[in-house]
């Protein structure tokens, strides 16, 4: 089969494309002693032991504080017009905004946008977006009045227009860390000119160079408005900037040319790490030794500080590998429960002593290192361990003797495997105590390395028996004990107790302050200091101790990090690592205040006015005292011709120097040296400008914009043309006398025809002064507006808009004999006097029926006129095609396919969409869209077209016989290969539905019935291969083919365009049906009906692991026809809504297991009855009970449970009697089947009347009581009656009672009281009336009745309060009182008061 992708693959293969490669960035290098990058272990790799050492080199990277410009090679960073366009359609505006993708320092500040202005240059200032970019580079670089924060790519007066290629682009190329933001300014037009300039500017990442290519920048044309270019860089308050020599703003030719701007400040001091594969950090430097013991990966991490704290970071990657007949050797521990003999064989541990296949190796064993480093005195492998062992094992390679390495294996009896029971410490601080200290870090000191088990540490010996409350970390101090746990997988041993003892760390001398004064002798800022030698002594005189000095304290502490080897000025701490032969640290600190001394010196500039060709002699002694800021004592001061002398302090020249150049401004620079007596110097350049004021330009024009003889003229716009580009300020004069006494200055002036002034030109405090004339020039006399309408105009290809020469109508704007320059242009501003939109090829510009066009008419001296052009099309109809498609099959595969393209003629030209008839056409076929539109006879192809590519376009147009017009439409011609249908098998097909047919979507294999699967094929289905074969009987809808029976064989027909296919055969094989354990029915009759109402939630999936254990899925429907379509299904069938009241009473179980065809069976619900019944309250009088015995005998209820308000069971069975308390009571009952029920009931006390008061008066009482109902008064609580009123009761207690009418429980019942007061008792004690008594006075529940008893003389003789009864024997203060009557006053509990006369008669 014939695949076009193929083609194309191979014919990209044939021509090749290139592949452009570009080192965006310098990056680290790992190498090491032999310099490999990525070193390769062999038998003769100079191993240093078991180590080697890996060196890193760096890129140098400076400070951004300033900057120096070199040329460089012109090798721009791609095409100009490659990367993102910005569609700029702009002049003199800062255009868009980009981000740069990475951080990028620019003057020490970081940036990470840019804008990018319209005449070759960007900003880092972001407030300038959409403002204007001003064309005019009238300053030299640096000065205030250039745009600030800026690269100045090829700076000078551009235009981009969507009408033309220019462009302005912009990409990001590279990868991280490296990247290089490149902004592309493609033939931009200089203004006024036809030449167009292309540059480029790219940015670096990390190194933050600047790098501009100039591909092309001419000389400007004599109509340039502005022609002075700049290129350079410039800070942000235009104080700073670079630009290369003959650069800067003026007027110059450039062509493939670049430079570089590099950072020239002080050097950034990277910091270095090394990280292994487990990206631990394994030390820090330029250097590192490293001891692999297996193929290992090293990672060297360079960390730059750019911009302040910004971390600009490299890194590179060495693979260590070893080849595999180098030895790798490990150590190992074998450890042995038994402290009896042990048989070994020590080869049985040689694959314990190497991670390759130790096969390739040779073992022997050695008593000690140097024998197994000479290979002698080899050991046995087989013995009787009795006691622990240790060998040096020699690995040897198997090809080369010479090619060795050594490890290490203990055989240890693990009783005997502590090494000592005595461990010391570093005691850090020398406070006699190490907190929380890991105490895995003595496995180390204890054991032989590698464990081989579990190390735990314990406080006590009975602790570590029974190995509980482990111990982690510790409070170390001198003299604790310890013990340990040694657990293998097969035994365990403790040891102990071990004794830590702490071990002074060095003793230093710290804090300590450090004062040291030194010369930055290049005014760099940071000088070499040797720290040892300065400040070792300070901190110790021990000379055992190693130091190191680093710059933070978590650096001294791990000692990972670069240690310090230069110092910089001001105040500041380091920190001293001082370390003894035990590892034992202290860490000193040293406070450093670093005092820089310098020769403060300026750079000088001084200006010297010339007549341009005279010999100037200077004394550089008369400058060099302006340029020392410091006292000039103790200096001396020596000149010299070029920098590096100076530096050098070599070849000095005279302070006498005469300079012969001639010019208009000659340039000569000396370099000053400024020395005091300590050395330090300063070397600053002395420039000496000569200057010449001329006069660039004196004959100036000025255009007569209204032709009528006079001009305002605003003078400064000749300024630039008469000072050409020297640095100048040109002031104007009516004489020049006046010129000469500064006087009358002009800033405008009414030019009439010709006029001469005085100009003063003043150049670096030069002044000389000129004669000029102004002229005025008239401007293009011209058509204001010209409306042309063309008729009977071609619309050709129906797109609305025709090609028209636009200049042809130059006649009609312009009539007059002066050469003049003609400028198109789509809009125009009258307001701001504006044009945009310029139309570069108006001899060929494309209009609509309805278009505006402005035209600027410029004569040679620059003035215009402005000539606005209407023009009407009238189209005649147009020739309306579409496109067409082709297609044809490539039965023999062999691309040579021969296509009609007349068989195209009805998809291109419909004739209902056109006015013009097929017939008063001719059509031609061309190979390409610009044939077709060229319409060249000797282009055209015939309609037979023979296609030797799978899609090939070609092209018709269709010419009117009659108007000559055309239109084009492509023809889109594919040649097709028939599909490769392949014979298939369709398997384990499943009644899945179980309706004894078998279903299948013949669609959903259609990927196993071709080879190459492609969208466009069209798949059908046949039951023989003649009608597949003839496409005669499809299959309707194979989605869903089902027959009965199942053939075994179809075919089908795969085609991709009619008549291009092939069929193949499609074999059915037939699954399994699950074989169910217990195929049903199913009955569910455990299920109660808990509210008899036939509705109730059952669960359907209760018999699935009865049905089958292998099954992955049960679906359940409730009917099998549902089952059947796949409809109803119970979504929830674990809780279904039974009602056994609708028509479904079976269900239809649908069982599915993987690897079989599914199967089904039926569950019928059969619901059990609730014992379901109320009983209503029931109620007692209060202090009486009631029975409860409610009629359970048609329930069949076997386990009856009452319980009572506080929810304790006060009965099991059928009744409930003598309830004494009121409240809820629940019975939960068992029926026979198994349904339970529960209810509640409520058993209250009846409500009864309540006397609230009893009301006296003489012998009748009236009862006061509150109730709901009609009330029943009683003094018996038999007899009741309506009336509340009992009058005529006898003398004493009477008790009253209520009811309510027609109940028979009563209310709390009250006593009342009438009194029986006799009024004469006779106290002579014989027994008889002896003491007056007031009784029955218990019926006022408690409360006291108070009697007081009075002489006829009114004095109270006797009192007494009581709340039962009241009695007085006849005497006061215990004498009886005579015979006479005395008057009481008796005041009962109720508020009753009674008084009178009672008769005491003493018989004595």
């Amino acid at each position: 089969m014939y695949n076009p992708l193929f083609a194309l693959f191979f014919t990209l293969l044939s021509f090749g494309y290139p592949i452009v490669a570009q080192q965006y960035c310098s990056a680290p290098k790992i190498t090491d002693v032999l310099g490999n990058e990525d070193p390769i272990i062999d038998c003769a790799y100079p191993l240093n032991g078991k180590c080697l050492q890996l060196n890193v080199s760096y890129p140098e990277f400076f400070k951004t504080s300033s900057y120096a410009v070199s040329a460089e090679n012109y090798t721009p960073y791609g095409a100009y017009n490659a990367g993102t366009p910005i569609d700029a359609d702009a002049d003199d505006l800062f255009i868009k905004k980009i981000p740069i993708s990475f951080d990028f320092c620019f003057y020490e500040n970081t940036y990470s946008e840019v804008v990018i202005g319209s005449n070759g240059m960007i900003t880092f200032d972001t407030d300038q977006l959409g403002k204007i970019n001003y064309p005019n580079i009238a300053e030299s670089n640096p000065s205030v009045q250039l745009p600030s924060k800026s690269i100045f790519g090829t700076y000078h007066d551009l235009i981009f227009s969507k009408n033309d290629d220019s462009e302005i682009y912009y990409s990001v190329i590279g990868a991280a860390p490296c990247r290089k933001l490149v902004i592309n300014f493609y033939k931009g037009k200089m203004l006024g000119c036809t030449d167009t300039s292309t540059s480029q500017i790219v940015l670096s990442e990390g190194s933050n160079t600047i790098e501009i290519f100039v591909q092309n920048k001419v000389l400007p044309c004599a109509t340039a408005k502005f022609a002075n270019a700049l290129i350079g860089i410039i800070n942000s308050d235009g104080t700073a900037g670079t630009t290369p020599p003959g650069r800067n703003s003026g007027v110059w030719a450039a062509q493939n040319e670049a430079w570089k701007f590099n950072p020239s400040g002080a050097p950034i001091i990277p910091q270095i790490n090394w990280y292994n594969s487990l990206n631990e950090n394994i030390g820090s430097g330029d250097s590192i030794n490293v001891c692999p013991e297996k193929n290992e990966i090293y990672t060297a991490k360079v960390s730059y500080a750019s911009c302040g704290s910004n971390d600009f970071v490299l890194e590179d990657v060495a693979n260590l590998t070893f080849v595999p007949e180098f030895p790798l050797a490990k150590d190992y521990t074998q450890l042995f429960c038994t402290g009896n003999s042990v048989s070994i064989n020590l080869n049985d541990y040689r694959g314990d002593l190497t991670p390759q296949n130790a096969a390739n190796f040779i073992f022997t064993f050695h008593n000690t290192l140097a024998e197994a480093e000479s290979g002698t005195n080899a050991q046995p492998t087989s013995f009787v361990l009795t006691s622990n062992m240790r060998f040096y094992v020699r690995v040897q390679s198997a090809t080369n003797p010479l090619c060795f390495r050594t490890s290490v294996l203990n055989l240890n009896i693990l009783s005997d495997s502590l090494l000592t029971n005595q461990i010391e410490i570093c005691d850090f601080e020398n406070d006699n105590s190490e907190n929380n200290y890991q105490l895995s870090k003595f496995n180390s000191k204890l054991f032989s390395f590698p464990i081989n088990g579990n190390i735990r540490y314990f406080l006590t010996e009975a602790d570590a028996l029974a190995n509980i409350n482990e111990v982690t970390n510790a409070n170390i101090v001198s003299g604790i004990k310890l013990f340990v746990n040694y657990q293998t997988t097969t035994c365990t041993q403790t040891f102990g107790p071990i004794t830590i003892n702490l071990i002074s760390s060095p003793v230093v001398n710290t804090p300590i302050t450090y004062y040291f004064t030194t010369c930055d002798i290049k005014n760099d800022y940071f000088e070499i200091f040797d720290y040892l030698l300065s400040l070792g002594p300070l901190v110790t005189s021990d000379p055992n101790l190693v130091l190191a000095f680093y710059k933070t304290y978590q650096e001294a502490f791990s000692g990972v990090g670069s240690p310090l080897t230069t110092i910089i000025e001001g105040k500041y701490p380091i920190y001293v690592r001082v370390q003894d032969l035990n590892g034992c640290f202290s860490i000193a600190v040293i406070n450093l205040e670093v005092v820089f001394t310098k020769v403060v010196a300026k750079d000088d500039t001084v200006y010297i006015c010339f007549d341009g060709v005279q010999d100037i002699s200077i004394n550089l002694d008369d400058y060099a005292p302006d340029m020392l800021l410091d006292s000039p004592i103790g200096i001396t001061t020596r000149y010299f011709l070029t920098q590096g002398a100076g530096v050098a302090n070599v070849n000095w020249t005279s302070n006498l120097q005469v300079i012969t150049t001639d010019g208009d401004f000659v340039t000569k620079t000396f370099y000053v040296r400024f020395t005091n007596a300590d050395g330090c110097y300063a070397l600053k350049p002395l420039t000496i400008n000569l200057v010449h004021v001329v006069i660039k330009k004196s004959q100036l024009e000025v255009c007569d914009a209204g032709n009528d003889g006079e001009e305002n003229v605003l003078l400064s716009i000749f300024s630039n043309q008469i000072k050409g580009n020297q640095n100048a300020t040109v002031t104007y004069y009516p004489t020049l006398l006046d010129a000469q006494n500064n006087t009358g200055s002009l800033s405008n002036y009414l030019v009439q025809n010709t006029t001469k002034l005085y100009v003063k030109i003043e150049s670096y405090g030069c002044v000389d002064f000129f004669e000029i004339n102004i002229k005025l020039v008239s401007s293009p006399i011209v058509n204001a507006e010209v409306v042309k309408t063309v008729n009977s105009v071609c619309d050709n290809n129906n797109d609305g808009t025709e090609f028209y020469d636009l200049t042809q109508l130059q006649a009609e704007i312009y009539a007059g004999s002066e050469s003049v320059t003609y400028s198109y242009y789509q809009n125009y501003d009258p307001i701001n006097n504006a044009f945009s939109g310029l139309i570069s090829s108006p001899s060929n510009h494309p209009v609509s029926a309805s278009t505006v066009i402005y035209v600027k008419i410029m004569n040679s001296a620059g003035c215009y006129s402005i000539s606005k052009i209407t023009l009407q099309l009238n189209f005649l109809p147009a020739i309306v095609l579409k496109s067409a498609a082709l297609e044809k099959c490539d039965y023999e595969f062999n691309l040579n396919e021969i296509f009609n393209l007349d068989d195209a003629a009805s998809q291109l030209f419909i004739a209902t969409d056109n006015s013009i008839p097929l017939s008063d056409l001719e059509i031609h076929y061309y190979n390409t869209n610009a044939d077709a539109t060229a319409g060249i006879s000797t282009t055209r192809i015939g309609h037979l077209y023979t296609a030797i590519d799978s899609k090939i376009t070609v092209w018709a147009r269709f010419t009117s016989l009659l108007t000559g017009c055309f239109s084009i439409a492509p023809i889109e011609l594919t040649t097709y290969v028939p599909p490769k249908a392949v014979n298939s098998i369709i398997k384990d097909l499943c009644d899945d539905n179980l309706d004894g047919f078998f279903d299948v979507n013949l669609t959903q294999f259609t990927d196993e019935m071709v080879y190459d699967f492609e969208t466009i094929n069209n798949f059908t289905f046949f039951y023989s291969k003649a009608d597949a074969d003839s496409n005669n009987n499809p299959i309707p809808n194979p989605e869903f083919f089902s027959a009965n029976p199942f053939p075994l064989m179809l075919w089908v027909r795969v085609e991709n365009i009619p008549g291009c296919f092939d069929t193949a055969s499609i074999q059915f094989t037939f699954g399994q049906k699950l074989i169910l354990n217990n195929p049903g029915p199913f009955v569910i009759t455990n299920t109660c009906d808990i509210d008899n109402d036939g509705v109730e939630n059952v669960d359907l999936t209760q018999f699935e692991n009865a049905i089958s254990a292998t099954a992955t899925q049960f679906e359940y429907y409730p009917s099998m026809l549902d089952l059947n379509n796949d409809t109803n299904k119970i979504l929830q069938p674990q809780a279904y809504l039974f009602d056994s009241n609708s028509s479904v009473q079976r269900f239809f179980v649908k069982v599915n297991a993987s690897g079989f065809c599914p199967e089904k069976t039926e569950i019928t619900v059969a619901l059990k009855t609730t014992p379901i019944f109320t009983l209503s309250d029931y109620y007692f009088c209060p202090g009486g009970d009631v029975d409860i015995k409610p009629d359970f005998s048609t329930l069949d209820i076997v386990s009856f449970q009452w319980l009572n308000p506080a929810g304790e069971v006060v009965s099991t069975s059928n009744e409930l009697l003598d309830v004494r308390i009121a409240g809820l009571y629940t019975i939960n009952v068992v029926a026979r089947n198994d349904c339970t029920f529960s209810t509640s009931f409520n058993v209250k006390e009846y409500e009864v009347p309540v006397i609230t008061e009893l009301i006296a008066n003489g012998n009748s009482y009236t009862v006061i009581a509150t109730g709901s109902q009609t009330i029943l008064y009683s003094i018996d609580g038999i007899n009741f009656q309506s009336s509340n009123v009992f009058p005529n009761l006898p003398f004493g207690v009477t008790t009253f009672y209520v009811k309510y009418e027609g109940s028979a429980c009563l209310g709390l019942p009250k006593e009342g009281l009438i009194l029986d007061i006799k009024n004469v008792f006779t106290p002579n004690r014989d027994g008889i009336n002896d003491t007056w008594i007031i009784k029955d006075l218990y019926v006022f529940d408690g409360k006291k009745t108070n009697l007081k008893i009075y002489n006829r003389f009114g004095n109270m003789i006797y009192e007494q309060e009581s709340s039962t009864r009241l009695e007085w024997n006849g005497t006061t203060n215990s004498r009886l009182v005579p015979t006479a009557s005395y008057w009481y006053m008796l005041t009962l509990a109720d508020g009753r008061i009674f008084n009178g006369w009672v008769l005491v008669k003493n018989r004595d």
